[in-house]
């Protein structure tokens, strides 16, 4: 697992990649899943589907002016990650989950 904060900018889903396996699958294939920690309330996140890398300067200073930490340099490489498939599930009981699905198209 390598972990990464990705952000909500003008409407999609961004995150900056260090180098690393993680990164090398972005750009082999572009395939990606995402899914958060359980929170407070026992929810869960999962999306799912391409990414693909940016190297257009003004979207990597927009979005990085969005990210919650500033050493950010030409190491750290910007994908968009389209949302393809999402899922949140709740917990009423342990063995009890609600399943919200989307799917795009």
């Amino acid at each position: 697992m390598h972990p990464f904060v990705p952000a909500i900018v003008d409407g999609a889903l961004w995150a900056f990649i260090m180098p690393s396996p993680k990164r090398q699958d972005l750009d082999r294939t572009g395939a990606y899943a995402i899914h958060s920690c359980l929170g407070a309330e026992d929810e869960s996140f999962f999306v799912s589907g391409h990414a693909r890398r940016v190297d257009d300067e003004q979207a990597w200073a927009t979005v990085a002016a969005h990210m919650p930490y500033d050493d950010l340099d030409e190491q750290h490489g910007l994908y968009e990650f389209s949302v393809e498939r999402a899922l949140w599930t709740t917990w009423t009981t342990p063995s009890s989950p609600v399943y919200r699905r989307w799917r795009a198209g």
